[in-house]
Order: structure tokens, then sequence, then C-alpha cells
């Protein structure tokens, strides 16, 4: 049997298209390991047969080459099925954040205009406001007979587990080149509105072959843990450097572990690849005993933002002698651009590391003039994994690309070593426990509450998060300022939970220049200086 199946799938690949990665690891080790959870087990050729009947039963529901179909799910097996399966027909993956509100899927959902959205049951409520739209064909639910639990949704349900369960297991072939979209990961702007990142198959391979070289990854039997989430470039390019790999993906919910939980499954499982925020690993190295436990871990992975150097020292003390990696890149690049090696965690941990081989990294000025190191200028890129396109935003592809180059909003410096430095970002995004939290989309939804005058939100330090956002408003009446807990509730039904300010500063005035400009800088060295809540 195993001799005709891998007849059947035979036919030659782009070497270019993420898909032909799966299908030679199912050819090559049709028994192997390929991804598991708590309760199930996956070989590459069982995988592999998922892949085919989920995007049977997608291009059954009428998705053809360029569609989007939409993924609002939990990490889980289902969802690194779906996330192969929309681009093997040369559809468009586009995994949602599933911490978003009703309202922002909403507005997602309405923008991409999916030809389907794949959903499990946590999240089928999320859809409630998503208005009928032409385009969307249908809801393909994971346990489907939850739809009933929810209200009217945008379109017919249809149940995951019973269509694949019944769809033919032949692969299908499409004409899918490594220039074509494979996903759309949605970013927010500084507009405040999401806008999505069209990210293409060659820019994928490329990112996962190099951060492959980067990590020295070569054996098929490393077990990589694959805990952040699948919706994020991290998550996603974890699950893809396995499958790419040939090698074995232990895939669990979220950010849903305690510290002693996550030790417990590395344990039980023989977890090698780790992968977690810097918040995350200094948690794991205060649990009491880690040092004791029968660990297996070989590589450990930290990224989504910057450690102090104290962790670091944790992580060498708690894991001695193990290779720490950093990585370092944006959503729009595919993942990584950057890496700083194991040799360098501590000496260079000022900076986010080298520039890695697929991808074109500079320094520049104003006019796209190369500065030399130690000067700080805009960080820009060039290259395979560099997004082709903003989806339907031709004004905002047109302004990044800007000279032929994409222009990430990062102010940085080289130093002499070649090694990349982060100093500060043009678009005032902040980074709370690994989330990108964009201000002028908070501060839009604060300034609507009566009290508030005008406000500017900033991340300050915060001891658990690394950073976090703070609310500094001039209120409407002096006499009657908002708390922070009703800034918290007026925002709660319209964005995600993290993104509300966690502190609150009441100020008579703002900063501006003599243009009027607000003085984002110094309000944010003031409330970095004040710390702590200042009320």
């Amino acid at each position: 049997m195993e001799k005709e199946w891998c007849t059947r799938v035979a036919a030659v690949i782009d070497p270019l298209v993420i898909d032909g990665y799966l299908v030679r690891s199912a050819q090559r080790s049709p028994e192997r390991l390929a991804v598991s959870d708590r309760t199930r087990r996956l070989t590459y050729r069982e995988f592999d047969e998922q892949v085919t009947r989920l995007s049977r039963v997608l291009s059954g529901l009428g998705v053809s080459q360029g569609d989007r179909v939409a993924i609002l799910m939990d990490n889980s097996i289902e969802n690194a099925v779906s996330l192969f399966a929309a681009p093997r027909l040369g559809a468009i993956a586009a995994p949602i954040n599933g911490r978003l509100t009703a309202a922002e899927v909403a507005y997602i959902v309405g923008d991409l205009e999916p030809a389907v959205v794949i959903v499990d049951a946590a999240h089928l409520a999320q859809l409630e406001q998503v208005a009928t739209a032409p385009a969307l064909r249908a809801v393909v639910a994971l346990s489907g007979e939850s739809a009933l639990d929810v209200g009217p949704l945008p379109a017919p349900v249809v149940s995951y587990e019973d269509s694949v369960r019944t769809a033919s297991p032949d692969r299908l072939t499409a004409d899918v080149s490594g220039s074509d979209p494979a996903f759309i990961l949605y970013t927010s702007g500084t507009t405040g509105r999401p806008k999505g990142a069209v990210l293409g198959h060659a820019g994928y391979v490329s990112n996962t072959l190099g951060a492959l070289h980067m990590m020295r990854m070569s054996d098929r039997d490393e077990l990589r843990h694959i805990g952040v989430p699948m919706f994020h470039s991290g998550g996603l390019n974890s699950i893809l450097q396995q499958l790419v790999l040939g090698a074995p993906a232990l895939i669990t919910e979220p950010g849903g572990l305690a510290p002693e939980a996550l030790l417990d499954l590395w344990e039980l499982h023989g977890v090698f690849t780790a992968f977690l925020t810097p918040t995350q690993w200094e948690q794991v190295c205060d649990v009491p005993g880690v040092r004791e436990r029968d660990l297996k871990l070989g590589r450990l992975i930290w990224g989504a933002s910057k450690p102090p150097p104290t962790v670091l020292e944790k992580l060498r003390h708690t894991f001695p002698g193990l290779p720490v990696y950093a990585n370092f890149g944006m959503t729009e690049t595919s993942g990584s651009t950057c890496s700083l090696q194991p040799e360098y965690a501590l000496s260079k941990i000022h900076t986010v590391g080298r520039p890695l081989g697929h991808v074109q990294v500079r320094v520049v000025d104003s006019e796209l003039r190369d500065l030399p190191p130690g000067e700080v200028g805009e960080v820009v890129y060039q290259g395979p994994p560099v997004l082709r396109e903003y989806w339907r935003n031709p004004e905002a592809t047109a302004e990044a690309f800007s000279g032929g180059w994409f222009h990430s909003g990062d102010l940085g410096t080289f130093d002499e070593d070649g090694f990349l430095s982060i100093v500060d970002r043009l678009k005032d995004m902040i980074v709370s426990a690994g989330e990108n939290i964009y201000a002028s989309e908070v501060e839009a939804a604060l300034a609507s509450h009566p009290k508030v005058g005008q406000v500017v939100v900033v991340g300050v330090p915060h001891p658990k998060w690394v950073e976090s956002p703070r609310a500094v408003v001039v209120p409407t009446d002096p006499e009657d300022p908002p708390t922070l807990e009703e800034l918290q509730a007026h925002i709660r039904p319209v964005l995600a939970s993290y993104k509300k300010p966690t502190s609150l500063a009441i100020v008579e005035t703002l900063p501006r220049n003599t243009m009027g400009k607000l003085l984002r800088t110094q309000i944010r060295d003031v409330q970095a200086a004040v710390g702590g809540n200042p009320l």
C-alpha cells in the first residue's frame, strides 16, 4: 500500500512551494511522527492525508486558486491541517487572532472576503457580528454541533469532522508556483485598522530554510513544542519548520499552561526544542526544582520581545550548556530577519543579532542612503520573505515600499560587528508579553469616552510583561476624571483584553511642538520615569 500511495503523489512540485515539503516528508518517512497533541498522534502519511481530505472539502465548497480561507482556531492539529490545506489548492490561508473581539473579527472577515471560514467551537460566537458576505460560501466548524448554541452565522455551517472523514484521500494537484501568495496575516497599523500582509510561498520557504540553517536544525527526531499561537508568524513558522524538516511537532493551546504544567508536558513527551517569550522563560526558570527535572531539552528559543540580561542569566543557570537562540523579525517579513546566536547571547544582548542570509537588511536615512555603524536610521528590508503587498490597501503598500524597500518603522543602528540594535519604533508599537499593541488603535477606542478630552497611549516598563500600555488622559472635566476601571470597561466590547491600558495617568496638558504635533517620545519618557501606576 505504501508504494501505491507514493506513486499517487509523485507529481513534480515547485521547490519553492510550501506543500512540496510536506509531500516529500510524507514520501520519505510516511510512518514517522508528524504532529501530536495530548491524546492524538498522526504520522506524516496520516497528516498529509488529512490535508488532502480537507483540501477536497474546500474544493467541493467552491474554493479555488486565489480565494481566501480564514482560520479562526486555537492551536490544534486541525489548525495545522488547515494551514496546509488551503495553499495546497492555490488558495490563501488567513489565520485570525482568536483573542480579538467579535467586532475586530468582523472587520477582518469583511476586509478579507474569504470563501470559507474554518472555526473551532471556542470561537464560533466571534462570527456573530460578521455581516452576510456574498463571497462567503460556508463556515466549516470543528465540532459543528456547537453552532446550535450561538446566534445566526453569516453562511451555512459544515461539520469539519464529518466532511473530512467522508472526503476523498486522492491528492489534488494545482498549478501553484513559488511566486503565488500562501498566507495573509493581519497586523495592526498606525491608523488603528488591521492590515493584511500578503506573504508568498517562496518567501516562507526561504525564511523556513534560513531559520533551520541558523538554528542548526537537521535531526528529524527532535520534537518541538508548538505552544505559541499559530496565527502569529512565530507559531506559523514553528510548525512549518518542523514539517519542512520532516520532524515531529507537539501542538498545545497557546498560553494556557502554568510553568509547572509546561515542564510536566516537556518531561512527559521528551520535548527537545522550545520557543517561549522572555516572560514565559523567566516563569519557567522560577519553578522550584526545575533543574532536577528529567528534561530532554536541547535548544531554547526566545522571541517576540527583548529580555533583560537577568532573564538570560537565569536561562544559563537553569539550563547550563544549552544553546539559546533569539529571533527578530515581523509579520511583514514572514518571520525572522535577524538572529542572535548562542555564543553572543550575553555579549550582544543589547542587539537583535545579525541579518540572516535570505533577506537584505539596511539602516538608512530619509533618502535611503546607508548609514555608518553607530548612526541611527530606519531599518528597511528587501528579499523573498518580504510581503508582496497589503491586502487591498494600495496606499499603505506604496507608503511601505517607498524607494523600493520595505520600511519597517523601526529605528535601528548597526555596530562595527554587523549586529543590529533597535532603538525606537516609528509606529509607536507597544510589545506586551509578545503581543503587538498599536497606540493609535487603543487611543481611538478611549477617545469616545465622555470623560476623555485628549488621550495618548504609551508603553511603560512592566515587571511581568516587559512593557504595558498606559493611558495618559487630559479629562474633559478636571474635577471628574475617568478611572482606569471605567476606561477598561468602555473599550472591552471593541478591543481584545490584552490591548487595554493597565495603568492611567491624569494630566493637565499634553506636550506639543510649535506645529501642534504631540511629543510622544517626551510623554513616553516621562511616564517610564514615573514607573508603576502613577495614580
